[in-house]
């Protein structure tokens, strides 16, 4: 979550668009996140397999996602695939499959807390210079508020406006905002409490509902998996 603009409600409408987005943000340079991966549905009418979400491989057979992006009633595995070591959707068909799905079992909807989930792909992915993992923190690591991380993603780069062709992946650096103040943004009649398993972070122009990693030596950390 952010405390300015929440964008994470803008529609997606097709290639280059999903429920969330990066605001502010820049072209990510090659090999920078080799852990960032596409979920990609199946679109009947376009004939192609759309991309739906972002996530993190955590293992070579495993991604770390947002629970709101599977959670679709009587999803398959079948119907879900991962593209990986691409900065640019649509640059490749070759496409990962996914083998199970597994949501957190607290998860009711996206603003209830517990927005996570694993896939398990079908066989363990090579690493490379472009496919590597992103380390995961210990349970008791604390976030100060004011800490800088990144975020990255292929989502919307203003409410309702699309990344453009040729759909490059997009980051940008967002501070940690301490719960209290994202709350007090976010209140309001149709609100949802900030839940104790949440990391806010955004400002002013800067956005986003995505992959979220702290860069601390001596490897990256995904603390949340996505915000």
């Amino acid at each position: 979550r952010a405390p300015h603009a929440p964008s994470c409600a803008s529609p997606g409408r097709g290639p280059g668009h999903e429920l969330v987005g990066i605001v502010g943000g820049n072209a990510a340079s090659t090999g920078k996140y080799p852990w960032q991966v596409s979920l990609r549905r199946y679109n009947q009418t376009l004939g192609r397999w759309m991309h739906k979400c972002g996530g993190s491989l955590i293992h070579p057979q495993w991604v770390l996602t947002a629970a709101h992006c599977v959670d679709l009633y009587n999803l398959k595995p079948r119907d879900v695939r991962v593209q990986m070591g691409q900065l640019r959707l649509y640059a490749s068909r070759r496409l990962t499959e996914v083998q199970q799905v597994f949501l957190h079992p607290r998860y009711v909807f996206a603003k209830g807390g517990a927005d996570i989930a694993l896939l398990r792909l079908k066989a363990p992915v090579t690493l490379s210079d472009r496919v590597g993992l992103v380390a995961m923190p210990p349970a008791s690591l604390k976030v100060p508020q004011g800490t800088m991380c990144w975020v990255t993603g292929w989502g919307d780069v203003k409410h309702h406006t699309g990344l453009p062709p040729p759909y490059d992946l997009q980051e940008v650096m967002v501070p940690i905002v301490a719960k209290e103040e994202c709350s007090r943004h976010y209140a309001g009649a149709n609100s949802t409490p900030i839940k104790d398993d949440m990391l806010c972070a955004g400002s002013e122009g800067r956005d986003s509902c995505q992959p979220l990693c702290l860069d601390l030596a001596p490897a990256w950390r995904s603390p949340s998996g996505t915000t």
